[in-house]
């Protein structure tokens, strides 16, 4: 047996050893150098307190695991997406087309008065604005944008063409452009783009049904004598281009739309390789929403259904109530400030509870938005506002357990060492002591088998023979809370054929077998503060023959 990893209490007898070998002047053949060492050893070998928050945290490297106000411990599963203000509304480009002297018949030249005389027409209308829905917009305050006046006039006259608006605002000012009409051979055609970022465009919704915008024209027509023909006409088209906003206000309109399809939310708290059955008391799916925008929005969970380890899924109902659930919304007091919100999917308004089992994989689901779910009001919305919606899975250790098995293999190797004349009849007796204070709310039972893998994995023998040692919930309150913890001592005395088996073996399996309280039929709580205290002692008791070296 190789003393290096035997137990390190050998160290002692590895200074013996030395001692006698350093010193061996007074060693003599014709004495009978034989030595029978005979003696024990115990004592502590292991302390501590394992404290669940810490254990969780050791397995818990995505950070998923939290505790609430109350300490309850909880695995938070979340996925995240944002509705962004151009996703929410979008402006078209826009055209607004006039004309002077399109009519039917043809207006002789001596109508118009003396050559050289002037002649003023006057258009004043309101024209549509393209909407995309039903919106209805008050303002658009222009980001970034380009206004386009066509001018084209077949007429065999020049005159000045004079635009206005008080819709449209250019620099803290009303919308006013001239135009010269220099050539009178009826080819006259001119395009002037116009960068209109930072400008502001007013509509009007007096109409039921309609947002428009106001338009001026003047023109003022200087006589050559010509007729004007019932094909000829003075042609204008005012349009915005590549329309980007800074800020909308009004009724944006009645979104609707799925932003999210079908997505996953995995579990892996819930996710490993055991036995048994784990039952959740209280899972949850929280729908969190931060809006900066004016706008009011409900939010609706579809398609919910939960899949399990074996492919299988099952749908999830949510009450009518529940779902969807309308959100607030910053008013326009509150421009550029954001509104926070929160609803919960539980046991008290669905049958989530019926699908949260220990083979709970995931939770699929679907997210549909509704802006202005209660009709229209006014709103507003700003470049940067954006709605984000945060769907977590919530898993509240609130649970029971049943026959839940983990286990695994470690190397065991204490096995003979062939240039050692020390075996295992030198170890005469081997005992452990496990003093425990259970302040969690299950019961721990703990086996040991070795293993002897060169035998086709033959399990030689147990730690604790043919049953299992177990550690006693602490004591639970009538809200599964644990109030006091349970003491327990354990003494484990290895027989002659353990002591054999341990040492042949060159594996372990470690089993634990758990259940809350009451054999699992009870709900119970952790709690971050939970811990279990454990002391590890033994006593070894020894008889080993130095021979003398022959050698010397």
């Amino acid at each position: 047996m190789s003393l290096r990893r035997f137990l390190p209490f050998l160290f002692i007898i590895s200074i013996f050893l030395a001692a006698i070998s350093c010193n061996d002047d007074w060693l003599k053949s014709e004495y009978d150098t034989t030595i029978l060492w005979e003696g024990g050893i115990e004592g502590p070998v292991i302390f501590g307190k394992l404290g669940l928050k810490d254990l969780l945290e050791e397995f818990d490297s995505t950070g998923y695991v939290s505790e609430d106000s109350t300490g309850l411990l909880y695995g938070a599963y979340s996925k995240d997406t944002v509705l962004r203000a151009p996703d929410l509304l979008q402006l078209p480009d826009q055209d607004f087309i006039q004309f002077f002297f399109r009519v039917d018949t043809s207006i002789p030249g001596w109508v118009l008065g003396n050559i050289g005389d002037t002649i003023s027409f006057n258009q004043e209308e309101g024209f549509e604005f393209k909407r995309t829905g039903d919106e209805r917009i008050d303002s658009v305050h222009v980001k970034s944008g380009t206004m386009s006046i066509y001018v084209r006039s077949s007429i065999k006259h020049e005159g000045i063409l004079t635009l206005s608006s008080d819709h449209i605002k250019i620099g803290g000012e009303e919308y006013h452009e001239v135009i010269s009409i220099s050539d009178p051979s009826g080819m006259y055609e001119e395009t002037i783009n116009m960068d209109i970022a930072g400008s502001t465009i007013i509509l009007d919704n007096s109409v039921p049904d309609s947002t428009s915008i106001h338009l001026n024209a003047e023109f003022a027509l200087i006589n050559s004598g010509a007729d004007i023909l019932s094909s000829e006409e003075v042609q204008v088209i005012n349009s915005f281009r590549n329309l980007e906003f800074s800020a909308v206000y009004g009724y944006i309109g009645a979104y609707d739309s799925v932003i999210i399809d079908r997505a996953e939310l995995e579990f892996e708290l819930l996710q490993g390789n055991f036995e048994g059955r784990i039952k959740l008391a209280d899972p949850q799916i929280s729908i969190r929403t931060d809006n900066n925008m004016g706008v009011p929005f409900a939010v609706e969970l579809r398609d919910l259904e939960a899949h399990f380890q074996d492919g299988t899924g099952t749908p999830i109902t949510i009450d009518t109530s529940a779902n969807p659930i309308k959100f607030g919304a910053p008013d326009i007091s509150q421009v550029g400030e954001s509104v926070k919100d929160s609803t919960f999917i539980n046991n008290t308004n669905s049958d989530i509870h019926l699908a949260a089992t220990s083979d709970l994989k995931s939770f699929q689901y679907s997210v549909r938005v509704i802006a202005n779910p209660d009709g229209p009001r006014n709103n507003f919305i700003l470049e940067n506002s954006k709605l984000s919606i945060s769907v977590e899975g919530l898993i509240p250790l609130d649970l029971r357990m049943e026959d839940v098995v983990l286990g695994d293999t470690f190397d065991f190797e204490l096995g003979s060492d062939p240039d050692s004349d020390f075996s295992s009849d030198d170890v005469k007796y081997m005992m452990m002591q496990i003093e425990t204070d259970n302040g969690m709310p299950i019961d721990l039972g703990i086996q040991v088998y070795f293993i002897d893998t060169t035998q086709n994995w033959l399990r030689l023998d147990s730690l604790f023979g043919a049953d299992r040692d177990i550690f006693e919930s602490g004591v639970i309150d009538a809200n599964g809370r644990v109030i006091q913890k349970t003491k327990k001592v354990t003494k484990v005395e290895m027989t002659r054929t353990q002591i054999d088996n341990a040492l042949d073996a060159n594996k372990i399996l470690f089993k634990a077998f758990i259940e809350t309280s009451e054999g699992g039929t009870r709900d119970v709580k952790f709690y971050g503060n939970y811990s279990l205290d454990f002391k590890l002692g033994t006593r070894i008791e020894l008889s080993y023959t130095i021979e003398p070296d022959q050698g010397n």
